[in-house]
């Protein structure tokens, strides 16, 4: 199943928002869930295979992040973070946010609320694309 997902900064991407419980999170997606953790002491986190993501959670149970793998297509102001390249997705991302954190691995974006990463080159595109609630990063 792929599907493209619509970032709305801030808010949430596709059918989830931010602040929502994991079962409503859970519900919204409504494609199997497996709790994981991404490091020890961390919250329990929700791993959606069929759709290649990965729901964060806050230690109040509330969502703040999610995180996609190709194939997975994902949005953001006309943009296909997925298929751009990551040159190009950070060629569109300086115009709606020219303090975009660059990195060699891709970008992060604290007023669109996405990021991207990759282990290839800036002319692949990217393997996860991060979507993040306001103070997510800080």
């Amino acid at each position: 199943m792929t599907e493209a997902f619509e970032i709305i900064p801030h808010v949430g991407v596709g059918p989830v928002r931010f602040g929502m419980t994991r079962q409503q999170v859970q519900a919204a997606l409504a494609v199997p869930a497996e709790p994981f953790s991404r490091s020890s002491g961390s919250s329990p986190a929700d791993l959606f295979k069929s759709i290649w993501a990965a729901a964060y959670y806050s230690d109040e149970d509330q969502f703040e992040a999610i995180e996609f793998a190709l194939p997975q297509q994902i949005n953001i102001a006309g943009l296909n973070l997925t298929t751009a390249t990551i040159a190009d997705s950070i060629r569109e991302v300086l115009a709606l946010d020219p303090e975009v954190e660059l990195e060699p691995s891709g970008f992060t974006s604290k007023a669109l609320g996405a990021g991207i990463w990759t282990e290839g080159e800036m002319h692949d595109p990217p393997q996860s694309v991060i979507v993040f609630a306001r103070g997510y990063y800080d």
